[in-house]
């Protein structure tokens, strides 16, 4: 009997779920000033209105199973997480909030590299590590764009109504 509760007990970390570490990469985030278009440049007709900004935010998620995981964890961490709110409550003309993998069994190799040398230049180039990217327009859901090993796998159109939580 005390070895089949142990059978079971040792089948059971397969399927059950942890929940996975969110590391904000505040050394990565960034706030900029809008510039000009392509037309507007080309038409020599522009001015740079320091007022209209745009933010991004970058987070690493230590998960072991990522495809269980991604989605409705990551989501749930939108919606509880002060940080992100109080960016979203900004209205930053656009505000995109990144998750990439940290170094484990479901990927993440470069990005742990990025904790060593805490470079934002890096993120650019980890498109292999990257999970998920949330985009917010004037404060309004705009995009949600889902990534398996670098490549996109599924972009949607957020309407105000498919948004999880209404705010004022």
């Amino acid at each position: 009997m005390i070895l089949a509760v142990s059978l079971a007990t040792a089948a059971m970390p397969s399927c059950s779920s942890g929940s996975p570490e969110f590391i904000h990469l505040d050394f990565a985030d960034l706030v900029y000033v809008v510039g000009p278009t392509m037309d507007e440049r080309a038409s020599g007709h522009f001015t740079i209105d320091s007022s209209i900004q745009s933010s991004d935010v970058f987070f690493m998620v230590n998960e072991h199973h990522p495809k269980y995981y991604a989605k409705p964890v990551i989501e749930k961490f939108i919606d509880t997480n002060r940080f992100i709110q109080e960016a979203i409550a900004r209205h930053y003309y656009e505000l995109r909030v990144c998750f990439y993998h940290r170094g484990d069994n479901s990927g993440g190799d470069n990005t742990d590299e990025l904790l060593r040398t805490r470079s934002s230049k890096l993120l650019t180039y980890f498109n292999n590590d990257i999970i998920s990217e949330y985009v917010w327009r004037d404060g309004r859901p705009k995009d949600t764009v889902f990534y398996d090993h670098g490549v996109e796998v599924g972009a949607e159109n957020i309407q105000l109504e498919d948004m999880r939580k209404r705010r004022p």
